[in-house]
């Protein structure tokens, strides 16, 4: 990340920026003091920047090369050190099996019910107690491609068919 220019985030303005590396450079400066370094693409140029702030590091933290982010720093204070960081993904290079695998997002979940019982109301005849026995097969046959993609699936295409 050596000779590159330094990105400075300046406040209430999105960045959309593209990550170079996985992980950050850290280390001891001559001074004693520990810094971290994140290298991205922004506007097609290559930079690097200083992280300072925890927050900001455990959100790029879940992030890897060649995941695209918006950060914005939502701080309205004129202090130039005080910050409130936000990340948001854009793209991610990851598969949707390993995404979803490790997300602890509960608005996910909400989402993967939603979606179940939607795929499940579209099915005929479907009272009350149908609905309810179709979303949670609907969501046991999604978490069967999510966990087990490669050793069952054949039964979960099969369990898949026999449901639509």
């Amino acid at each position: 990340m050596a000779n590159k220019p330094t990105l400075y985030f300046e406040k209430g303005k999105t960045y959309q920026v593209t990550l170079m590396f996985d992980g950050f450079n850290e280390g001891t400066g001559g001074n004693g003091k520990p810094y971290c370094i994140c290298g991205v693409k922004y506007n097609s140029i290559e930079y690097s920047f200083f992280i300072n702030d925890f927050n900001l590091k455990d959100q790029l933290s879940k992030y890897t090369k060649g995941d695209v982010l918006e950060i914005t720093d939502k701080d309205t204070s004129d202090n130039q050190y005080q910050n409130d960081f936000h990340v948001v993904s854009v793209s991610s290079n990851k598969p949707l099996d390993k995404i979803m695998r490790e997300s602890n997002n509960t608005t996910e979940r909400k989402i993967e019910t939603w979606a179940a019982m939607k795929v499940a109301s579209a099915l005929p005849e479907c009272d009350l107690q149908n609905l309810q026995d179709t979303t949670e097969t609907v969501l046991s046959v999604f978490k069967a491609i999510v966990s087990n993609q490669d050793s069952n699936a054949q039964a979960v295409i099969d369990k898949a068919e026999e449901l639509f």
